[in-house]
């Protein structure tokens, strides 16, 4: 086959960004230095840029100790120190009496470290409180470099894992700051500081009239919110009713910009209750907002199929002793669950204990490749390692499982069906179940109010938990049918989905072993 010989056509690279001059870049906060300067570039400052940080022109000393911190921990771009700092000292000038600011959705939480300080060196005691789903690795290593800067403000600042939904205060007592949350997460911002009848502090970003919840502004709807966007556009519109909503709801409310050079989302949002304001009225208002009437808002929730935070239930910003429990990263809790679904014979042989004992035994039984023959039993039941799968050896324990005794609190009726609540368990005899030795025996629990029938064990770090979810009579033959839901979760191991489908597919197998011995269930 020929080859043509012309080059081949190779797309043109977009032209690099412009970078702007100095004196053009912060014109409204005199970064004056010479030289080509983007404040918004994402590149991440180094300790080296300390020095370059000091030709901006006439800055205060404490930004230049601020940027000195920032350099030497090389985890944030150039554009959050400038951005953090703009919204911080324009916060801190139309709230300087603000005791407690909450930095919400905080990220690295830059902003609180910066308006602690601020206030300081005005010899105002301030502390901040950064809340956040996910506690990043740039937050830990800014916080330790603020800490070795300024001892005396270790206690200042507090990091909490959580939901905004659980954040609360004293009408007065906090400003809610937030810099660019996403979308419908400033609305909820507004939400939570109106129902808490404090200050806000919100520079808003990523504007989506499809995502965007309607703010309660009366005689306002969507197509009034199309027809506002196609003048003002997307954000200008969505700022506007959220300001008019402000207003409408008791707030005297101050819009500000920073450098646009820093961000094209540079509009600040600076709100506070006016004496006209009432409380009660305003957390009305919040509790009828529509944020969860929109069916296409995606909000923060944890994942059910990875690693789960297990998030204080409560957030007070006013209460030092609870915030200093909750603070910190919390441990991830990996979670996956299947289901499990069979006829069942009538006689009460499939019960949640017994399946609990197959599963703790998935578990416990390392993997192997096919072919390999299962361990020898160790007739004395020492420690050592976990045997090979056996399914036969397996089904062989659980039918010889029984209860020893019932307590009577805890046990529940699921269609006509009685399943365990708070059950004591016989411990397993050791040669007949070697693929479950890890856990001699199996602790039962009826979990929180409205699971009875729950049990659960713990196996090589890992917590086996086993619900009866459903019950169901065949109208044709009367047959009934079990549906049971086998949660597998871990705060000292990973639990990916490989196990998960190990975990599932041995549990069949065990059971389809049962069937196959007579035990009359059949998987559905």
């Amino acid at each position: 086959m020929l080859r043509s010989s012309a080059p081949r056509f190779r797309p043109s690279r977009s032209p690099p960004l412009p970078k702007y001059p100095r004196s053009e870049a912060a014109s409204s906060r005199g970064y004056t230095a010479a030289g080509s300067f983007r404040l918004s570039s994402r590149t991440k400052l180094r300790p080296r840029d300390a020095s370059t940080l000091t030709e901006l022109g006439t800055m205060p000393p404490l930004f230049l100790d601020v940027a000195d911190v920032v350099c030497s921990t090389s985890v944030l771009p150039r554009k959050e120190l400038f951005e953090a700092w703009e919204v911080a000292s324009r916060i801190d000038t139309a709230f300087p009496s603000a005791p407690v600011v909450a930095d919400l959705a905080a990220g690295h939480g830059l902003l609180a470290w910066i308006l602690v300080l601020l206030g300081a060196a005005r010899g105002a005691s301030r502390r901040a409180v950064c809340v956040d789903t996910r506690l990043p690795d740039s937050a830990l290593k800014l916080s330790s470099a603020f800490i070795a800067r300024w001892p005396e403000l270790e206690t200042s600042v507090q990091y909490i894992e959580g939901s905004l939904d659980t954040v609360s205060a004293e009408p007065g007592e906090a400003v809610f700051a937030s810099v660019h949350a996403c979308g419908p997460l400033s609305d909820m911002v507004i939400d939570k500081a109106v129902s808490s009848g404090c200050a806000l502090a919100l520079m808003p970003c990523c504007h989506s009239l499809r995502n965007q919840p309607l703010p309660p502004l009366a005689g306002l709807d969507r197509p009034t919110l199309e027809r506002m966007a196609a003048a003002l556009g997307p954000s200008g519109a969505i700022d506007a009713c959220r300001v008019a909503a402000l207003r409408g709801r008791g707030y005297s409310v101050e819009q500000q910009f920073i450098s646009s050079e820093i961000t094209p989302y540079n509009r600040l949002i600076l709100a506070e209750p006016s004496p006209s304001f009432d409380a009660e009225v305003a957390a009305a208002l919040a509790a009828a907002s529509t944020i969860e009437e929109l069916p296409k808002l995606k909000r923060r929730r944890a994942r059910t199929s990875g690693p789960n935070q297990q998030w204080p239930a409560r957030i007070p910003l006013g209460d030092e002793a609870v915030l200093s429990t909750v603070a910190g990263r919390r441990p991830p809790e990996w979670s996956r669950s299947i289901d499990l679904s069979m006829w069942a014979p009538d006689d009460g042989a499939v019960t949640d204990a017994r399946l609990l004992s197959i599963a703790a035994a998935a578990v416990s039984a390392p993997w192997a490749p096919r072919g390999i023959e299962p361990a020898p039993i160790n007739p004395a039941g020492s420690a050592h390692t976990s045997p090979l799968w056996d399914a036969s050896a397996v089904v062989a324990a659980s039918v010889a499982l029984h209860r020893s005794s019932y307590s009577t609190r805890g046990r529940a009726e699921h269609g006509g069906v009685a399943s365990s609540g708070d059950v004591g368990v016989e411990e397993i005899d050791a040669q007949r179940s070697r693929a479950a030795v890890a856990q001699a025996s199996l602790e039962t629990s009826a979990g929180p109010a409205g699971a009875a029938g729950r049990v659960m064990t713990d196996v090589d770090g890992v917590r086996v938990v086993v619900s009866l979810r459903e019950v169901f009579f065949a109208p044709e033959t009367g047959r009934r049918a079990c549906a049971f839901t086998i949660e597998f979760r871990s705060s000292e191991r990973a639990i990916g989905k490989g196990d998960a489908r190990l975990w599932q597919a041995r549990m069949r197998e065990a059971l389809q072993q049962w069937s196959a011995e007579g035990g009359g269930l059949e998987l559905r």
